[in-house]
């Protein structure tokens, strides 16, 4: 069940206007969900969908019919151009709805004709009227067929192009947080529950006030660039040992690849929701923890909250887009070898190690690896006559007994048949 600190649901004139659309099925179900955990009186929630039934059957607060005449109020049948074709039918109405949002959020499922479709144009809708927009989407499961995949393959790549921050949950991965036997209602309600709480934690991060806090114009900083990909991670602790449980549970979180996307992340947000009791201490172990596992940028936001009763963290880190590559570690030296009719063979450097790698033993050096010995070519000539076999003779010599060495010898009329037959008989072997 999510919890709701009372001081989000205060409200403030200076805290950004955050809006929460859901497009398609599988958004709209979203919202639902969150207005149910009564998050109606702190956030605008938007429900977007060409289905007239299912938009009627939900609990969001405002709702738009897109596709009237595109869809005539039924599905776009998976088509995503059908879904691309209502929402530029309503323009009129998605921006009307969006009107004074600061920072959107739009949750939709990739592969489908509405979520594949309309989610482009409505974030694309949000920036021109200079809203930060954040897209929470979920991919199609790998048996849903080659089409859905590809159609979430287009869109995504679409969205991480549009959007100012794109987070994407892998259904497949949904395997891992039910139990095997678990039923198909109980396993999405799980993949809704991370999904309400990750808008959960951005509006905290975004409305919490503290010593350093978390403007827009510090998320524009860190996401703001076409074509970067955004990964999230949240979690909560108590006692004691509130800061190690809360960074680690973080690192762990579904959406964030068990921190698997922080290693060639660009920029990282930390920020910290904590009682006023919070100690520098805990915020020095955070840091040195997330630091750990990346090598980008590190900005940190903190938020103190009278009401909450343990300590929350929140990873939001941006990769992709303007990002320059890791160096990578340069490859042994060679001399130039000289010209040749056929290309001299190379070798690229050792991978980097991740930090999951840092337990496991040093590489060897390259000088192991590879051969740096100087290319040569021979040079043009006649050819080398070879050279004539010579015929050897066995040697007869005594030898050591190997193996039965330190064995008694066996003796069968006065010879020891451990020794070969030749070598008893000293025939020469030719």
């Amino acid at each position: 069940m999510l919890e709701i600190p009372r001081s989000l649901l205060a409200e403030s004139g200076s805290a950004p206007r955050i809006l929460i659309a859901g497009v398609g099925n599988a958004g709209v179900s979203l919202v639902d969900r969150i207005t149910l955990a009564g998050f109606g009186n702190a956030l605008d929630l938007l429900a977007v969908n060409t289905d007239g039934v299912s938009l009627g059957a939900s609990v969001a607060p405002r709702k738009v019919l897109i596709g009237s005449k595109t869809a005539r109020g039924l599905g776009t049948g998976g088509d995503p151009e059908v879904g691309a074709e209502s929402a530029e039918e309503a323009e009129a109405e998605i921006t009307a709805a969006l009107e004074g949002a600061h920072i959107v959020i739009v949750c939709a499922g990739l592969g489908g004709g509405v979520g594949s479709g309309a989610t482009p144009v409505l974030v694309e809708i949000a920036r021109k009227r200079g809203a930060l927009v954040v897209v929470l989407a979920t991919l199609p499961f790998s048996f849903e067929g080659r089409r859905r995949v590809q159609q979430a393959e287009a869109a995504q790549t679409e969205l991480a192009r549009l959007a100012d921050a794109f987070i994407t949950f892998e259904n497949d991965r949904m395997a891992d947080l039910a139990e095997p036997l678990s039923g198909v209602h109980e396993t999405f309600a799980m993949s809704d529950e991370i999904l309400a709480g990750t808008i959960a934690a951005i509006f905290r991060l975004a409305s919490t006030p503290g010593p350093i806090r978390v403007t827009t114009a510090d998320l524009l900083t860190v996401f703001r660039h076409p074509g970067s990909t955004s990964h999230f991670g949240f979690g909560e602790g108590q006692g004691g040992n509130r800061a190690n449980e809360a960074v680690e549970r973080a690192l762990k979180s579904p959406l964030l690849t068990r921190g698997k996307s922080l290693l060639d992340a660009r920029a990282t947000l930390i920020h910290i929701t904590a009682p006023p009791d919070l100690r520098l201490a805990e915020i020095r172990a955070i840091m040195e923890t997330v630091a750990r596992h990346t090598d980008g940028h590190l900005h940190l936001g903190i938020g103190l909250d009278p009401d909450a009763t343990g300590l929350a963290v929140a990873l939001l880190a941006s990769s992709g887009g303007a990002v320059t590559a890791r160096p990578a570690r340069p490859a042994p030296a060679r001399a130039t070898p000289p010209p040749a009719e056929e290309p001299v063979p190379t070798f690229s450097a050792p991978p980097v190690p991740s930090t999951e790698e840092e337990e496991l033993a040093p590489a060897a050096p390259s000088t192991e690896l590879f051969d740096t010995a100087p290319f040569t070519v021979e040079k043009p000539g006649a050819a080398k006559k070879a050279p004539k076999p010579e015929q050897k003779t066995l040697s007869l010599d005594p030898i050591a007994r190997g193996r039965f060495e330190k064995s008694e010898p066996t003796i069968v009329g006065g010879e020891d048949l451990d020794v070969p037959t030749f070598l008893r008989q000293k025939i020469k072997l030719r």
